[in-house]
Formats: C-alpha cells, sequence, structure tokens
C-alpha cells in the first residue's frame, strides 16, 4: 500500500522533470488499480489523470520475466529522468520458478543478482527504489501445538 502512495506523491517533488515523473513497477500480485491510485492522488490534490499517465507499470510472472523488464526499465531511465522503481512483491517470480528447498541456492543466487541489478539502476540514475515483499508462517515446518507462529520473510 505504502509503495502506491509512493508512486502518486512522486509526481509532486519538485524537479525540473516534474511532468516526466513516471514510475516503473514491476508488480507480480495483480494488484495494481488505476481507480487507487486516482484515489491517492485526489487525496493529494494532484490531477488524477496526470498521475497516472505517469505512472508505468509490468506484470511479471518469472524471475527471467522480471530480469527483462528491469533492463527495459534501465533503458527507459536513460531516455527520460525518473524518481521512482517499484518492485511488489520480489519474491513472488521466484516462487514459482524455484519451488523447494532443493532449489534455494540457485533461487537465492538468483535473487541476489535481481537485488544487486535493482541497487545498480538506484545509483546509476539516482532514482528511489522500493521493493516490497511478502510475510509468511515459518516454511520449516516445525511447528507444533503452542509454539510460536512466527512470521518470517518469504524467500528466506
Amino acid at each position: 500500500m505504502l509503495h502506491r502512495h509512493r508512486c502518486a506523491q512522486a509526481h509532486t517533488f519538485p524537479a525540473t522533470y516534474s511532468h516526466l515523473t513516471l514510475s516503473p513497477s514491476p508488480e507480480s500480485e495483480g494488484t495494481f488499480r488505476p481507480e487507487r491510485i486516482k484515489a491517492i492522488a485526489e487525496r493529494f490534490n494532484l490531477d488524477p489523470d496526470a498521475v497516472l499517465s505517469n505512472i508505468i507499470w509490468a506484470r511479471v510472472y518469472t524471475a527471467d520475466a522480471l530480469a527483462d523488464v528491469l533492463v527495459s526499465v534501465a533503458a527507459q531511465f536513460v531516455e527520460q529522468p525518473f524518481r521512482l522503481l517499484v518492485v511488489d512483491s520480489v519474491m513472488a517470480p521466484f516462487r514459482v520458478d524455484y519451488q523447494g528447498r532443493g532449489e534455494l541456492s540457485e533461487r537465492q543466487q538468483k535473487v541476489g543478482a535481481i537485488m544487486s541489478r535493482l541497487n545498480k539502476i538506484g545509483n546509476e540514475f539516482n532514482v528511489a527504489v522500493v521493493v516490497t515483499n511478502q510475510v509468511m508462517a515459518d516454511p520449516s515446518g516445525m511447528t507444533f501445538a503452542g509454539a510460536d507462529n512466527k512470521k518470517v520473510r518469504a524467500g528466506g
């Protein structure tokens, strides 16, 4: 939810490229709703259509698709100034491609590569990068009656 506010608010930051405030959001959970962005824009007394037109988003289903989107995002950053990059639920595509503990090492290496790429994009283009993740119950299967059901970050 916070990342949606940031997409709308990025439009208000004083800068010479306020008309090019675009926020690519590789989104894997299917939760992007234009009507929600419009409501947030109205809350901040912004033109909802202008704010929405300044948000570019892509839906990704796999880790490879996320990597490809990040390459195209970097290419767009070369052409236009951006302020914000949001990756909503970074682990979701990895859960599709890498299932079970047998693939944990390979998955973590791929996650590390994506996080490194995001860091480089943020530094090279001077944009804020917001990455969300999900929380789930302890996947170890070691829970029993009366145990503390701790929450952990999805993906480790």
